[in-house]
């Protein structure tokens, strides 16, 4: 069964069906030395396009390389704008260099609920 979001990229106006292929899933009991995770969203995010750049094989032509990695997380996440207000409603955030967008953050904790 295709993924919800994926059925939005087969619709027949955009003229080629594109899919979406789970490269590597990685769950993280520890984190590596080299990951750092601040609950700054921007050092965060700056840790991990570093870390998983550096996990990633480089060239296409490697059956493990990925285009874009994802990391969910439940930290309290918070962003600080440009005079200095910090804001707790992070939802995610993503990096790109030039046109490539390679990395991104979601913070899963606003949207899971604990239910008795």
């Amino acid at each position: 069964m295709p993924l919800q979001v994926q059925l939005l990229y087969h619709d027949p106006s955009l003229g080629r069906q594109v899919n979406f292929v789970l490269k590597r899933l990685e769950i993280l009991h520890v984190d590596p030395p080299s990951l750092q995770r601040p609950h700054d969203i921007d050092r965060f995010l700056s840790s991990f396009c570093t870390w998983q750049r550096d996990e990633n094989p480089p060239g296409d032509s490697d059956p493990l390389h990925w285009d874009h990695a994802l990391i969910l997380t439940g930290l309290d996440l918070y962003v600080v704008s440009k005079n200095g207000k910090v804001s707790s409603q992070v939802v995610g955030t993503y990096r790109h260099y030039g046109s490539y967008k390679e990395c991104t953050i979601l913070n899963i904790s606003l949207y899971c609920y604990t239910w008795n």
